[in-house]
């Protein structure tokens, strides 16, 4: 399987080549999503020095998917990665979910809530 690292405004994206590249890359531009790593778990093979790599620090949210749970639960097992709260798993992508997240790790309370009895 050919893979492809793309690069884009400091995100990372590790995909097999295709058209899911061009929709993720679509998808970070609109939602003007930076500083994101969002890896296909099928890619683990080619690209496992890279994905150990952007693994090492907890500074961008990384978001796995394709493959199944139980692959990523073994993947971050193999990485000691299980108490990270920077990396996610998602069966499929959808772009609400992915802004979702990504707002999540980097504002840690969205969407805020405020109490009816709080004052505004």
């Amino acid at each position: 399987m050919n893979t492809s690292v793309i690069c884009q405004k400091d995100s990372i994206i590790i995909e097999p080549s295709g058209k899911i590249e061009r929709d993720l890359k679509d998808i970070l531009k609109r939602s003007g999503i930076i500083n994101i790593v969002i890896v296909n778990l099928y890619c683990m093979n080619t690209r496992f020095e890279k994905i150990k790599e952007l693994t090492k620090d907890g500074a961008n949210l990384k978001i796995f998917h394709g493959g199944n749970a139980e692959i990523f639960n073994n993947m971050l097992e193999a990485f000691d990665l299980a108490e990270r709260n920077d990396i996610e798993y998602m069966e499929r992508l959808k772009i609400p979910e992915i802004v979702i997240s990504y707002w999540k790790f980097y504002f840690k309370n969205f969407p805020a809530t405020i109490s009816k009895n709080e004052e505004i």
